[in-house]
């Protein structure tokens, strides 16, 4: 039950990001017992749609015909020490035991969080999705390989605070949303679980994103399922090159006969200042007057949302305040297309943990997986089958008999 943990682990991971799902992955194959929890009822990261229920994500979104609602951000709750993990007022427990079992074990999905209530922003979420959807996915691999070493997942599972001795500096334990005190060796957390007071002298990068819906590609090409990568060089000094990347129907991301564009840069304004110029140079407004052949083989632009969103890939533990030894910092996702940053990262705190052990190492092959019980089988046949070999067996293997046997 989700109210009655384990009291102790060799390992507590809070948040389902990648590099945390790799790390718990990898403490689990190595015989480690993990507990992986989180305060939502999904598995993602911040990069995907709990991108902007964290409150380090500003957001502008642009629609034809008006612009969508500011999304209502939660505030983190700073409880008992600076290292304090968000509790969202909104979750509750779940006293049906089935229904508590479930949020433990099984990995579950959704494509945005049931508490959103305006129709743009779960339009927004599930377009955030969409992007890393395979990273999602990613993700939840490594949290099934997690599963079958013995790790133990529980979703909607929030953390008051972290519980750190005076004497030593060091965390002991997490007290959870039910006040129970579940001690560890170490302990992992995302960036964004981080109270304000502890990321105080952190200097992040930002990272300017857009997403936009478009009726037709910018690749002019007979099939209508492709998708796109372009890179658009940076036209001033001091701006980035801006990475556009556009899916179609086929991935599951949109509807048939729209497009799914997303573009990338690191910040150097806001997210509307260096993506917009790009935006316009790609596609057309949906409520321009198509005059000119020119402008109208350009994808008209049918909805939008622009945001920034802040890089931690960079940024050194000892910029945090107070933070114990024992309590290992993930970052969140950079501006790379690829997931190289959160393998290496994982694989750099793992070795901190488990310094003698092996990163990830391949399963065993089933043929040479033994197990309980099994290297006793043949002894036990093969002592049985002794004396009914001859009658001239000599006398020492009297004493021989089947272990089901009661000795004399």
């Amino acid at each position: 039950m989700a109210d009655n943990l384990p009291s102790e682990f060799d390992v507590i991971v809070i948040g389902t990001g990648l590099p945390e799902s790799i790390i718990a992955a990898a403490c689990s194959r190595s015989g480690q017992r993990v507990l992986h929890v989180d305060s939502q009822d999904l598995h993602e990261d911040v990069e995907e749609a709990g991108a902007l229920q964290k409150n380090h994500a500003s957001v502008t979104s642009v629609n034809c015909t008006e612009a969508a609602d500011s999304a209502c951000l939660p505030v983190e709750d700073e409880s008992l020490r600076t290292t304090s993990c968000e509790i969202p007022a909104e979750q509750t427990p779940s006293s049906d035991p089935e229904r508590a079992l479930e949020q433990r074990k099984q990995v579950k999905m959704y494509l945005w969080p049931k508490t959103q209530q305006n129709s743009q922003r779960k339009i927004g979420l599930l377009t955030l999705k969409s992007l890393k959807k395979a990273g999602g996915l990613i993700s939840i691999w490594y949290q099934r390989m997690c599963a079958v070493f013995g790790g133990i997942y529980c979703l909607r599972h929030s953390v008051q605070c972290l519980v750190v001795d005076k004497e030593s500096g060091k965390c002991k334990a997490i007290i959870d949303q039910y006040g129970q005190r579940i001690i560890s060796k170490h302990f992992l957390v995302e960036d964004s679980y981080l109270s304000e007071n502890t990321c105080a002298h952190v200097q992040y990068r930002q990272i300017s994103r857009a997403i936009l819906i478009t009726d037709r590609s910018v690749l002019k090409t007979d099939s209508d399922q492709q998708i796109s990568i372009l890179t658009v060089p940076a036209e001033e000094p001091g701006t980035f090159a801006v990475r556009v990347i556009e899916l179609c129907s086929s991935t599951m991301t949109c509807m048939k006969g729209s497009y799914l564009v997303h573009l990338t840069c690191t910040s150097s304004k806001t997210a509307r200042e260096d993506l917009e110029p790009v935006v316009q140079k790609l596609f057309t407004p949906y409520t321009e007057t198509e005059i000119e052949n020119e402008e109208i083989e350009k994808p008209r632009l049918l909805w939008g949302l622009y945001f920034n969103m802040r890089d931690s890939s960079d940024v050194n533990r000892n910029t945090y305040n107070d933070l114990p030894s024992n309590v290992y910092v993930c970052s969140g996702p950079d501006c790379a297309l690829g997931n190289d940053n959160a393998v290496k990262q994982a694989e750099a705190l793992f070795q901190q943990i488990c310094p003698n052990e092996d990163f990830c190492p391949p399963p065993p092959n089933p043929e040479d997986i033994i197990l309980d019980g099994d290297s006793l089988q043949p002894e036990a046949s093969e002592s049985s089958a002794l004396p009914e070999a001859s009658s001239e067996t000599p006398k020492e293997s009297s004493n021989l008999r089947n272990p089901e046997e009661p000795s004399k």
